[in-house]
């Protein structure tokens, strides 16, 4: 529009990378007054403003390792592994290696924030790396950006799309009291059933008279591992990561790609209704279930199990909202 510019991200804003001092050395942490932040700070923190930390360190510890003192209002934005989680800093902190921030010069914080949603996805496309992706902060500042001129259309264009994000906040807060629910639910009819049967005990506690016990292996015929293969932006077929698993749920987005022959993508291909089991990662990830929904043609990864139930047993869907219920999640985590 009239009005508005063309710059490069290093034009407005100072990107600003972290660093972590020995953890060896108790001075750098022992009493630490600074705020501290790792990704996963960010990644776990529900607002739109972040003020604390898991860790705190001492001006010691900051000036051992370079790493600069954010000031109040400086954007947190993560560039390794998860790239473009962020938030703002309402208080000084500090970041470790896995950020690379944002303090602004030529533009207001607050609309900063919302175009970062923008340009993220050119940060993930600029990504790269064997072990997980990571974009510099060399190429982040070429990032090309348009901006008003104007302080208050900046204003004017955050206030509007802050509003929103208070609604979405609120229906947010909607659908976790639902999966409350749900969970609650799911725990009752996995327990006890529909039909107010009597209850007996057994090794994995109380269940209806006429219902059995089993290893999984006796109703599934198959525990298929996915591809190990190099992925891209670009391919025949969307590959399923980790990632891609949420709620029970198999998410297509975020998508990575491949190239495959007929012959072997046949092989791992999805069908509906198939249940995936996320192998690996922290506690956290492991045993994590999606159940796949999509009619769309899509293969999955190495680090993914494809579940193939003997249906004559168990039906498929039941399959997965078992796994994925609470007391399932409890027993696959003690391995």
């Amino acid at each position: 529009p009239n009005g508005w510019q063309q710059l490069e991200v290093s034009k407005i804003v100072d990107v600003v990378g972290g660093a972590t001092p020995s953890t060896a050395d108790s001075l750098y942490w022992s009493n630490g007054s600074i705020p501290w932040a790792t990704p996963t700070d960010i990644t776990a923190n529900n607002s739109k403003y972040i003020s604390k930390t898991e860790a705190y360190i001492t001006q010691a510890g900051l000036d051992a390792c370079a790493a600069k003192l954010l000031p109040k209002g400086a954007i947190l934005f993560t560039s390794r592994a998860t790239i473009g989680a962020k938030a703002i800093a309402a208080i000084p902190m500090a970041t470790n290696q896995g950020f690379a921030n944002f303090v602004p010069r030529e533009i207001l914080t607050d609309y900063l924030y919302y175009l970062l949603d923008l340009l993220t996805p050119i940060f993930k496309r600029l990504g790269s790396g064997t072990t997980f992706d990571e974009v510099s902060k060399r190429d982040i500042r070429k990032v090309w950006c348009a901006i008003p001129r104007q302080s208050r259309e900046q204003d004017a264009i955050a206030h509007i799309l802050d509003a929103l994000d208070k609604v979405i906040e609120q229906i947010r807060e909607s659908i976790e009291r639902e999966r409350d629910v749900k969970k609650s639910l799911v725990q009752q009819l996995f327990e006890r059933g529909l039909r107010g049967e009597p209850l007996h005990k057994t090794t994995i506690g109380l269940i209806p008279k006429s219902w059995n016990v089993v290893p999984l292996r006796s109703v599934v015929i198959e525990f298929q591992y996915g591809l190990s293969i190099e992925m891209g932006t670009k391919g025949k077929y969307p590959i399923l990561r980790m990632g891609n698993i949420q709620d029970a749920e198999v998410l297509l987005d975020d998508l990575k790609y491949v190239d495959l022959p007929s012959h072997i993508a046949g092989k791992y291909l999805l069908k509906m209704g198939d249940v995936l089991f996320n192998r690996t990662n922290s506690q956290e990830h492991v045993g994590k279930i999606g159940i796949y929904r999509s009619g769309e043609k899509a293969v999955f990864a190495s680090y993914l199990i494809r579940l193939i139930p003997d249906e004559a047993q168990i039906d498929r869907y039941f399959l997965g909202q078992l796994l994925a219920s609470y007391p399932a999640q409890c027993r696959i985590k003690r391995y």
